[in-house]
């Protein structure tokens, strides 16, 4: 088995009056119906939390909104832990994308 992997996403390109950013985390090569926990960080500060299912054929999309929007130079991290396996996958992006 791969070791689990992650593409991390993160955007401003809402409608202005929403004042949100969209953040996605894709991953792969997980533990098949097995369980992730995503989390989404600012340097050390946890901006969010959450666990998700992991489809039959290891993959899995999670996405979820921070507010208030982000600048857009801000470096953001996300970590996907495998509960069965007791792996994490980590990926950075350094800007969210910005319209």
């Amino acid at each position: 088995m791969a070791s689990p992997r992650i593409t991390f996403y993160a955007s401003n390109e809402v409608p202005p009056r929403h004042k949100v950013t969209l953040v996605s985390v894709v991953g792969g090569d997980f533990t098949p119906c097995g369980q992730a926990t995503v989390t989404i960080k600012r340097g050390g500060t946890v901006l969010r939390h959450a666990t998700t299912g992991v489809d039959k054929d290891g993959s899995f999309r999670w996405d979820s909104s921070l507010a208030p929007q982000l600048v857009c130079d801000v470096e953001l991290g996300a970590v996907a832990h495998d509960v069965l396996l007791g792996v994490d996958s980590n990926a950075t992006t350094t800007n969210p994308y910005c319209p």
